[in-house]
């Protein structure tokens, strides 16, 4: 369990590190500095270059601290404080894809609700995408 808990806990401050981008605007945008990844969807086209955000843990690389995506990090995980230390030791840390485009989605009517169907680049998690149709809220 302890394991789960530390993982589930490093998830949390990845989607922390995604909402405080989404609120400064910052989503759509490549702030200078940024680590990037390629992510492509099998069948279609090339992979593209996305920004990442921590994963935090032992290994853990983030942006040039000096940069403006280093900067934003820094500021983004502060709050997080000395409970971020501690992963360090608990798990393998990396960087995840701070957003992705799902160009093919549908969302149709199925018999017994709402039926959603997408590709996903290779490693996503579509748990992920169809929680953010489920989370309560404005819509």
């Amino acid at each position: 369990a302890r394991r789960a808990d530390v993982d589930a806990f490093a998830a949390q401050v990845f989607n922390c590190y995604v909402a405080a981008r989404i609120r400064a605007g910052h989503f759509e945008d490549d702030l200078r500095g940024d680590v990037q990844t390629r992510l492509g969807v099998p069948g279609g086209r090339e992979a593209r270059p996305v920004a990442t955000g921590p994963s935090l843990g032992g290994g853990h690389e983030g942006p040039a601290a000096a940069s403006p995506s280093g900067i934003f990090e820094a500021e983004a995980l502060a709050p997080v404080g000395s409970a971020a230390a501690a992963l360090m030791d608990a798990r393998r840390g990396g960087r995840r894809a701070a957003r992705l485009h799902c160009a093919d989605l549908r969302v149709m009517q199925g018999a017994d609700g709402v039926l959603l169907n997408f590709s996903l680049p290779d490693g996503c998690d579509p748990r992920a995408l169809v929680r953010e149709f489920t989370k309560p809220g404005d819509r």
